[in-house]
């Protein structure tokens, strides 16, 4: 078979384009604001658009979406556009295959190769037991429900199917509303306490699994990592940041370096500066002398500065 003649789905990253499609319509428009900001070789303007995570079984619609005609494959209709509808179409789709965890796994690597996060020399993944299941998965995959979703809906399945042969590696995630309580936490005031702008903030979950913590940091960091000793938690974790939090995975070197520095000297010093005029309105003194003669020097992912 000569590569014109290869299924759409088996061309690595495939699925992007419907992704950015997709990303005004049923997405909160983050993709194309990251994209135009990495063009323009600077942080996008203004703050994250925000996104209020759900789980699975929530049926709320996010706003604006109930006024959305969806007009997608028939047999899918049932499917509201919300986390409870979501998590449906993805049921529906591992029993369109053979059911089970190896359905659910295809699935994920399927998904994986075709949003472009797979090694660049990477194939598309082999059906365990039927070769069609990469022909049936994209004739009847709807992406848009994923992102209308804003919920880690992967995580909820395998989570709570344990009883039918799924999650053989003991995952469980954290609850999404303590992930929540517990990003407000960390970041409720670090933009005035701190003085440095939380977007450049660095964020490690070691234990990454799906990704919870990282989706709900991404309302406030654009530096999130993650490692986890499961390799399929880590492809599900990639998968939920290119449709949520598109700096996690959909990010350039330049980029990278522009949050290992904090944006520059020229930014840390624009931010002292309004962060000291927050001071004195409050009635404290500045943190910096009004000359300004101080020095930046690089620490990790952060910035230290110094008075000279």
């Amino acid at each position: 078979m000569s590569i014109e003649e290869q299924p759409r789905w088996k061309e690595r990253g495939w699925l992007i384009p419907y992704l950015m499609a997709g990303d005004d319509v049923f997405g909160v428009g983050r993709l194309n604001w990251w994209i135009e900001g990495m063009a323009q070789g600077r942080l996008p303007d203004g703050g994250i658009p925000k996104i209020e995570f759900r789980n699975s079984g929530s049926h709320d619609v996010r706003d604006g979406l109930q006024l959305t005609p969806y007009q997608g494959n028939k047999e899918n209709k049932a499917f509201e556009l919300s986390a409870h509808g979501a998590r449906s179409h993805i049921e529906h789709l591992v029993q369109l295959m053979r059911g089970g965890w190896d359905s659910l796994v295809y699935l994920v690597r399927w998904l994986h190769f075709g949003l472009g996060l797979s090694p660049l020399d990477s194939e598309a993944p082999e059906a365990p037991y039927d070769a069609n299941w990469g022909h049936l998965l994209y004739a009847h995959f709807e992406l848009g429900r994923l992102q209308a979703a804003d919920c880690d809906v992967f995580g909820d399945i395998i989570a709570e199917s344990k009883s039918k042969g799924f999650n053989p590696g003991g995952f469980y995630p954290t609850p999404q509303s303590l992930v929540h309580l517990m990003t407000q936490m960390t970041f409720g005031d670090m933009e005035l306490e701190e003085g440095r702008d939380p977007r450049t903030a660095s964020v490690c979950d070691p234990c990454v699994g799906t990704g919870r913590m990282l989706l709900e940091a991404s309302n406030y960091s654009f530096n999130l990592f993650g490692q986890d000793v499961d390799a399929l938690m880590v492809e599900v974790c990639a998968i939920n940041l290119a449709i949520y939090a598109p700096w996690g995975v959909y990010i350039d070197k330049a980029t990278r370096e522009l949050l290992g520095r904090g944006n520059g000297e020229a930014y840390q010093r624009s931010l002292i500066k309004q962060m000291d005029e927050a001071r004195v309105e409050q009635g404290h003194q500045p943190a910096t002398p009004e000359s300004e003669d101080f020095e930046f020097n690089s620490h990790g992912q952060g910035e230290l500065f110094s008075f000279s």
